[in-house]
């Protein structure tokens, strides 16, 4: 037989009427390499294609420029441009300045507002707005409620290093970013203020509605409250049916509540939080606050760990709710509560509330350590390995109505029963930074956490050397990265 190469038509066709066996196998290979062919070349053309269209772009509060032609900080386009054209993979830095939102006060409410991008960007290539550097651009406030800034029926979009205040207006519920039916959006190193106001009001600074995969990191939110002798429920975070959020590293003072999880939540994670509140207009209610509407039993799944809160009413108040209301899988861990002069209760559960397990915490100068309300299913809910200070500390079930004034009466309940009510020795009570809550030599927080699953010390920090980023200092002009605490 004729050895052949197959490499020319006559060569083809000579093998054909030698071998049809070989030629088969031939045809076949030649197939599936012309495939893999198309098919790597074709990866490489849409790789090519993706990154031909990501670009980078200026804003500018006077850009004027068309879209095709803000690529230097010389020719700006306009904030309306920039949202209007941004695409996957985008780079938009807006200079600094103050930038007018837009809206009108006619044709906009919470859902409907005017700076928002109208593209969503992808997972590797999300389109990101970004302060250039060195600049701080402000973006104003409206004075009809409507959002300033956020996003509306897209994904993967980054907003980076704004800031802004509320507009004090009529309106009682503002809201300044807005993030709508959204997924996979980010917000960091922002700082956006508040208002203080007479009347009663439910301003928030960012909130989340229909949305999943939220990231909100290394921001300062503030001064969001109202007279302490009016009900306001002003929020620096309110999340409405949204799931799987992350919120980590920020500091968030001087609201009426700190973060409000209120609706239909998922597997939100909260740490590295630095909460607190001062005193008259600037006093903290409630560090967490979580009011669960969800009636699927197994449900929520929230993580609150690792968090400082201090000053606050509450550190953790679980909204009481309706029967059918279910709060399944809470998870408080690692966190330092610190009442200050006016603590009411370290951590609050509702009836609602269903297998919660909170270990591991340190919870200092509260009246009430640990409360459950009327109707609580004890038998399914955990508390053990905490810390509680000073020693005329009380525990409570049904509200208030069955209360424990010692831990070895509250054990009894099987309870707690490797807590303890000892000084927790901290570098200086009653401190304004997260740091001050570190444990010093010879605490018993080094040692006296359960394990296992859970970290082996009580509170933020392993030991008294260690140095995490809790939240943000006070005064910070604005924050730096996050840093990881462990």
């Amino acid at each position: 037989m004729t050895k052949v190469s197959a490499k020319s038509p006559t060569d083809r066709l000579q093998l054909l009427v030698e071998d049809p066996r070989r030629y088969s196998m031939y045809n076949k290979t030649s197939l599936i390499k012309g495939i893999l062919f198309s098919m790597v070349f074709g990866c490489i053309l849409l790789s090519f294609s993706s990154v031909s269209q990501a670009g980078t772009y200026f804003v500018s509060p006077t850009g004027s420029a068309l879209w095709t032609a803000c690529t230097t900080t010389a020719t700006p386009c306009s904030v309306a441009t920039a949202m209007a054209n941004a695409q996957a993979g985008d780079l938009v830095y807006f200079r600094g300045g103050t930038y007018d939102s837009g809206n009108s006060c006619a044709s906009c409410d919470r859902e409907t507002f005017v700076m928002k991008p109208a593209y969503s960007g992808t997972s590797g290539n999300p389109i990101t707005f970004q302060a250039y550097p060195g600049e701080t651009p402000v973006i104003q406030g409206t004075n009809c409620g409507c959002p300033s800034f956020g996003t509306s029926n897209v994904g993967w979009i980054v907003w980076d290093g704004f800031s802004g205040t509320i507009i004090d207006n009529t309106s009682s519920e503002n809201r300044f970013v807005m993030f709508v039916d959204s997924n996979n959006i980010t917000i960091r190193n922002c700082d956006l203020k508040g208002v203080v106001k007479t009347n009663y009001h439910n301003n928030t600074l960012i909130e989340s509605l229909r949305s999943s995969y939220v990231t909100i990191e290394n921001n300062k939110l503030h001064d969001n409250n109202g007279d302490p002798s009016v009900v306001v429920n002003t929020t620096a975070i309110l999340f409405w049916d949204t799931s799987y959020a992350t919120i980590r590293y920020n500091d968030i003072y001087n609201n009426r509540i700190g973060i409000y999880d209120k609706q239909d939540g998922i597997a939100n994670e909260y740490y590295n939080n630095h909460i607190w509140g001062g005193a008259g207009t600037q006093s903290c209610a409630n560090g967490f606050q979580i009011k669960n509407q969800e009636t699927t039993p197994t449900g929520h799944d929230d993580k609150f760990y690792f968090n400082v809160v201090r000053n606050c009413s509450m550190g953790v108040y679980n909204e009481d709710g309706v029967a059918a209301d279910l709060l399944n899988n809470l998870k408080i861990y690692n966190n330092v509560f610190y009442g200050g002069s006016s603590g009411s209760a370290g951590v609050h559960l509702s009836a609602q509330a269903t297998n919660a397990y909170v270990y591991n915490n340190i919870i200092v100068n509260y009246q009430i350590g640990l409360r459950y309300t009327s109707g609580a299913n004890m038998s399914t809910n955990h508390s053990d390995y905490n810390i509680f200070y000073p020693s005329s500390t009380i525990w409570s079930l049904d509200w208030s109505t069955t209360t424990y004034s010692s831990l070895q009466a509250w054990q009894q309940t099987t309870f707690d029963t490797h807590s303890s009510v000892v000084n927790p020795l901290f570098a200086k009570p009653n401190g304004v930074m997260p740091t001050d809550y570190r444990p010093t030599a010879g605490s018993p927080a080094f040692t006296g956490g359960a394990g296992g699953t859970y970290p082996a010390y009580q509170g933020v920090y392993s030991s008294d050397s260690a140095n995490p980023a809790v939240g943000l200092s006070p005064g910070t002009a604005r924050p730096g990265p996050p840093r990881n605490l462990r």
